[in-house]
């Protein structure tokens, strides 16, 4: 369970920051900003496929870094600072704080706040989101657009694509919850680059009720029986048996795979 776990401790500490920001300096006129708030309001902190709450708050947080930042930065500079992996503590104290002059932004005549920041990071987060899935916020899913993606070697090439195919799904958890699913803010700010890639469990007063999962499955032949059969089991956070007895295993044993050297 703990492995599984998708809770959004940072969106626990940020929701409410956002949804007063929006309060006091929000535009109220703006439909689509005024849906993301709503369906922020709503969102239980849980980073499920299904959640149209982590869609909203991981887009109003990415337009929020965008918005601070930018007119401060060189664009090759900001690119960098979006792909860096250990200013989130930082940034998540700044926001929730309000204590930055990152926040005024340089290119107008107005000393812009915080507040300022995440209102308009509403809007432009119901914008985008507007842009790729339409008006109807109850397409706004985090699984549209935070993916998973597993590529067997050979699916780039053809025409073996058509036996080892890519595989690509919504994906659970985000990149500050225990189930992992690490996205880089810089490009495609959602897709997942790292996770969980095997969990196991073992009471060492019970070895031989040990569990275990790998992201695929055991085989990368695609007529194997166990070619990317554990994934399901993986993406909910499941477990199989992990058999160690080694007379179970022969009896279970769902075949043999022997490698032959070449005679030349």
């Amino acid at each position: 369970k703990f492995q599984a776990d998708v809770y959004s401790v940072q969106g626990r500490r940020l929701k409410p920051v956002m949804l007063a920001a929006f309060e006091r300096a929000g535009d109220k006129k703006d439909p689509l900003a005024v849906k993301a708030a709503e369906i922020l309001r709503r969102w239980n902190f849980q980073n499920t496929p299904d959640s149209s709450g982590a869609a909203v708050f991981h887009q109003v947080y990415k337009a929020a870094l965008e918005l601070t930042y930018e007119d401060d930065l060189s664009p090759m500079m900001m690119k960098r600072f979006l792909y860096s992996t250990g200013m989130d503590a930082s940034i998540d104290l700044a926001f929730e704080t309000g204590n930055s002059t990152f926040f005024d932004n340089k290119k107008t005549k107005k000393r812009e706040t915080r507040d300022d920041i995440f209102a308009a990071a509403f809007k432009e987060a119901g914008r985008r989101l507007a842009g790729k899935f339409g008006e109807d916020p109850a397409k706004w899913t985090w699984g549209g657009t935070h993916v998973i993606s597993f590529a067997h070697p050979f699916s780039g090439m053809k025409p073996l694509d058509r036996f080892f195919p890519n595989h690509t799904y919504g994906a659970y958890g985000s990149r500050e919850t225990v189930f992992n699913s690490y996205f880089l803010w810089d490009g495609d700010p959602f897709k997942v680059v790292a996770g969980p890639a095997m969990r196991m469990v073992a009471d060492l007063a019970d070895l031989p009720g040990a569990r275990v999962i790998v992201d695929t499955g055991q085989s990368g032949h695609p007529r194997s029986t166990h070619f990317f059969d554990q994934n399901p089991k993986w993406l909910r956070g499941r477990l199989i048996p992990m058999i160690s007895d080694m007379k179970r295993a022969e009896k279970e044993d769902a075949g043999t795979l022997e490698l032959v050297p070449d005679s030349n």
